[in-house]
């Protein structure tokens, strides 16, 4: 049975995960961009193309699991430390595998852009990741979230004080950077796995994992969809333009997905929560909705205005005038705030109402824009054509999920009424 949720909860929680979530990615991103000036736009290139690529590929492990978890695991049908801990059977298993996968393909990759050593290193450190973001997402169910606080921050930070005595003592290995990465998220991801035990016991068996295996498929999709999109950019530009094209374009992909942090706070309070007011057919629904879109909406206002006026100059004191093209792609790249928090929004309804199979289409549309437009511009306009490409691609993604999370709006508030019998 659920605990009804109150509005102090909800506003709690939101605020909790913003300050705590806020504080992680800017660091996360503040020691990645760090790192990017020790190590010269070359290196800094091989080390963003690995981990776009893990990233890319990882949905081969993590296959939509930990969105699954977002709406299912407030329902109670099944215990969340049994949910968690199938989670964890699927992702070692299937990790194994990827990096087999990974091993094999390394070999037909360019090694001057993608060094096998630090291809493999990104990799592990990816898989760490993606399990600490299951231990996370534990804790933002459960509305838990001083614990996704502390794990993003003391992770965060202890990356953040590591690089910059890396970049103090002028470490140029990307190997070392990686390293510190890797282990980072090693410890908080058994220091989180340790702390939600003690709320939920962790289990599982197969009953749950074929279970688990049966309903994720759209949710697989989906954030397979989901990476092409907001990953393929810097791996098409490695590919095609190599490491220092790369190095241009990432540090100002970096900084927009920190800035993602903050409308993602406000969606991975509110998706649970709008799942249960569905569930429950909640008159409270509408207005929750409603208040989520609006609140969205002027964060990714205000994302844009900053980005694009302080933008440039940050990246220019940070990384140095050798990287001012990355302050001209941050610009460009700024209209996304807006675009991405609206999408938060649609998504959080469409999630709840049950509309994944259709958001899986605008997703598979999106995600082949994306891809078959920067194949025809890449080479005529650079990375530049790259940004304006993204920034097209996650406007048609909006419409789409707008008019999905409307009909799925219209089909919980407003049900069919029976048809009575003639």
């Amino acid at each position: 049975m659920n605990i009804p949720i109150s509005k102090k909860q909800i506003i709690t929680n939101i605020l909790l995960l913003f300050s705590g979530t806020s504080i992680g990615q800017v660091a996360t991103a503040l020691s990645i961009l760090f790192a990017a000036r020790p190590l010269g736009i070359d290196s800094f290139g091989q080390y963003s193309a690995c981990f776009a690529l893990t990233k890319m590929t990882s949905i081969v492990f993590n296959l939509g699991m930990d969105t699954w978890l977002l709406h299912e695991g407030r329902r109670g049908e099944v215990p969340l430390g049994k949910l968690v801990g199938s989670n964890f059977t699927i992702k070692t298993t299937l990790g194994l595998v990827w990096l087999i996968g990974l091993f094999i393909t390394s070999r037909f990759l360019d090694p001057q852009t993608y060094p096998p050593h630090l291809l493999y290193l990104s990799a592990l450190a990816t898989w760490l990741e993606a399990a600490l973001s299951t231990v996370t997402y534990s804790f933002n169910i459960s509305l838990q979230n001083q614990a996704t606080v502390a794990l993003a921050v003391s992770s965060s930070l202890s990356l953040l004080i590591s690089t910059l005595g890396l970049v103090f003592t002028q470490q140029k290995d990307p190997m070392i950077y990686v390293l510190v990465r890797l282990l980072i998220a090693c410890l908080a991801t058994v220091g989180g796995l340790f702390w939600f035990s003690k709320i939920s016991p962790l289990s599982s068996d197969r009953n749950t994992v074929r279970m688990t295996l049966n309903r994720i498929l759209q949710f697989a999709f989906s954030d397979a969809l989901l990476l092409i999109y907001t990953q393929a950019d810097i791996t098409i530009v490695a590919m095609v333009l190599g490491k220092q094209a790369a190095g241009f374009y990432s540090p100002a992909s970096s900084i927009l997905r920190a800035m993602f942090v903050i409308p993602s706070a406000v969606y991975l309070v509110m998706t649970p929560v709008i799942s249960q007011l569905v569930a429950e057919r909640s008159q409270r629904l509408s207005r929750a909705i409603r208040q989520t879109n609006l609140s969205l909406a002027g964060i990714g206002a205000v994302l844009w205005l900053g980005t694009s006026l302080l933008g440039p100059g940050i990246t220019r004191l940070v990384l140095g005038p050798e990287f001012a093209v990355s302050g001209e792609i941050l610009v460009i790249l700024g209209a996304i705030l807006f675009v991405k928090s609206c999408s938060y929004a649609s998504a959080a309804v469409i999630i709840a109402t049950g509309g994944q199979g259709q958001r899986v289409v605008v997703q598979g549309i999106a995600a082949a824009i994306n891809v078959l437009l920067n194949l025809l511009v890449i080479h005529s306009y650079g990375i530049t054509g790259v940004a304006w490409v993204y920034v097209a691609s996650e406007t048609v993604l909006l419409a789409g999920y707008m008019v999905i999370a409307e009909s799925g709006r219209l089909k919980v508030t407003y049900p069919r009424a029976k048809q009575s019998p003639n």
